[in-house]
């Protein structure tokens, strides 16, 4: 049977450029054997095996990220914070050993980026729900008889925003 692109899978996400080379499907097991790959290379945890292929692969396709990695990792070595995109600032917490704090200061500002990433989308579907309102009351104030009219903002809120979903 023909698998079916990851993207259009239900619950599925894009990674064919680390999970097979480029490749538009990629199976359960190689998606995972990836994502573990990637996360050994982002939060210095050990692979083995094929999640070793899998981080080696990695970062022969985004020698950048390697890059990066070694010098976060100094810098966390010379000094006691961090400081991410937005400007937040992490601290070397008391009586951390180094190698571990090279590992929290990579994962700060890796996730303090995603955090960043997904309050800027949060701010911009709030954005987009009073403009539609704002545009439906000015709709609804020009053409009032239209009966039965669907509208973006009917009922449209932000319920709850976790990690990269919003609801």
């Amino acid at each position: 049977a023909m698998q079916q692109p990851l993207a259009q899978r239900p619950g599925g996400a894009t990674c064919p450029t680390t999970c097979s080379n480029h490749t538009p499907t990629v199976s359960a097991p190689e998606r995972s054997r990836a994502k573990r790959g990637v996360y050994a290379v982002l939060y210095g945890g050990s692979a083995s095996g094929d999640d070793r292929d899998a981080a080696t692969a990695f970062l022969s396709q985004f020698p950048n990220v390697g890059a990066w990695l070694s010098a976060t990792r100094q810098l966390a070595a010379a000094q006691p914070f961090v400081v991410t995109a937005s400007g937040r600032v992490r601290h070397r917490p008391h009586g951390v050993a180094t190698s571990r704090w090279q590992r929290m200061a990579v994962s700060a500002l890796v996730q303090g980026l995603a955090s960043d990433v997904q309050k800027a989308a949060l701010t911009e579907v709030a954005a987009a729900i009073l403009r539609a309102r704002a545009a439906d009351r000015q709709s609804n104030a020009v053409a009032s008889g239209e009966a039965g009219r669907l509208s973006f903002s009917r009922g449209a809120r932000l319920v709850h925003a976790m990690h990269d979903e919003i609801l």
